[in-house]
């Protein structure tokens, strides 16, 4: 069987921990998975987000009230800056709040990903 070709958002939110690329996949226009990419951080960071992004898209997945998951997310602190998320669950909630806004698919304009990110993916079938 062939999965069928998901569309998706990327946008770059800069942490205390640099930047951070969330990816969110869509299914039937409605956000179905999260992936993120973590710039110049440690291992444990990364795996910290891959677990986390496992974490949101099972919960989307199931059918979780969004509102719960962001407020789950949204406001966490560990590194705050001027102009800057709180941490990396608060950048994945930033957009993910983003990518619940209706007509989001068609005013997006998605960012690249540059190579020397890493990624950690969060995203299952299901």
């Amino acid at each position: 069987m062939i999965e069928e070709s998901l569309k998706s958002i990327t946008d770059c939110v800069r942490t205390g921990h640099g930047r951070v690329y969330v990816v969110i996949d869509f299914k039937d226009d409605s956000p179905w998975a999260v992936r993120c990419y973590v710039g110049s951080t440690s291992a444990c960071f990364r795996a910290a987000s891959e677990g986390l992004c496992s974490i949101i898209t099972l919960n989307i997945q199931k059918g979780v009230d969004p509102k719960s998951i962001l407020a789950q997310l949204i406001g966490i602190q560990c590194c705050p800056g001027i102009n800057l998320a709180k941490s990396i669950p608060d950048a994945i909630g930033q957009v993910l709040e983003k990518a619940y806004q209706p007509g989001v698919l068609t005013n997006h304009e998605n960012i690249s990903i540059p190579a020397n990110i890493h990624s950690t993916s969060g995203a299952t079938t299901g």
